[in-house]
């Protein structure tokens, strides 16, 4: 999947980053098989991600719906990137222009998918200041 998927995509500097490669063990190339036989609508890299997400009990995230259906099926917590862009926005770990920009980029493909209220919402959010009031000892006012 990464070959196909990231690799010529930021793929290195994502593995810079702590992004991990992983391969399927013989067991593993069962379950996919498995899956390929449940959906034909699912391409491999689907499969594959969908079968180490299940073998290794991790979360799945994905914006397409026969895999996040099956996923569903095989009892795999399955999100999408506007989760995950809640969770790094709750967390506070990233500067919301950062938010904001990745989301423009994203929701600025062609093959973006995301519900455009659901973005902009975001969009919105990601725009505002923040601003941090803290209280001052009395002492200071003297």
């Amino acid at each position: 999947m990464f070959e196909i998927e990231l690799k010529d995509c930021n793929g290195p500097i994502l593995i810079e980053m702590g992004l991990g490669v992983r391969a399927l063990g013989s067991t593993e190339i069962i379950l996919a098989q498995q899956y390929q036989s449940k959906s034909n609508a699912l391409s491999l890299p689907d499969i594959f991600t969908l079968t180490l997400a299940k073998s290794n009990s991790w979360i799945l995230l994905s914006e397409d719906d026969a895999l996040r259906r099956l996923a569903i099926q095989e009892g795999v917590i399955c999100h999408g990137v506007l989760w995950l862009l809640d969770r790094l926005h709750e967390q506070g770990g990233i500067k919301k222009s950062a938010l904001y920009n990745g989301l423009r980029s994203i929701a600025a493909n062609p093959q973006c998918r995301l519900p455009i209220t659901e973005v902009n919402k975001r969009l919105d959010l990601y725009s505002k200041p923040h601003f941090v009031c803290r209280a001052l000892p009395l002492s200071t006012y003297t």
